[in-house]
């Protein structure tokens, strides 16, 4: 089963052409990230600070992913925050009261690690 198959039997819909095509495009993008074993290993092995960050209501993709991306992502500064009742886009589209708490939140998860880490990443002043 194809994720668009597994959306439309999970979601009982994407009965509308341009939701059929934005879910093909999707499960392109998919099938290049986590079919190709590089880049799929690659990315789990990168160990800066990982944000990732989920709407309850997202129609695009399953929460499931999300969760994925978390429990496999290496490094050990990670953090998963779901936003209840938002959708895929949790910056644009969304009420304005809810864009700013997610944009507060990704504020200051920012300003944390910067606080943490330093306004500059180790390495880059070296030019690696």
């Amino acid at each position: 089963m194809d994720y668009v198959e597994f959306f439309v039997l999970s979601h009982g819909r994407a009965s509308l052409p341009e939701e059929c095509r934005l879910l093909q495009v999707l499960q392109n993008v998919m099938q290049v990230l986590f079919h190709n074993d590089d880049v799929f290993d690659n990315f789990l092995g990168v160990m800066a600070p990982f944000l990732t960050v989920h709407g309850t209501t997202d129609r695009v993709m399953c929460q499931t992913s999300s969760q994925l991306l978390y429990d496999k992502q290496s490094s050990v500064d990670k953090t998963l925050k779901i936003y209840d009742r938002m959708y895929h886009s949790l910056v644009q589209g969304e009420p304005d009261e809810n864009t700013k708490i997610v944009l507060k939140d990704m504020r200051e998860w920012i300003d944390e690690r910067v606080a943490r880490y330093g306004s500059k990443a180790k390495g880059l002043e070296e030019g690696i």
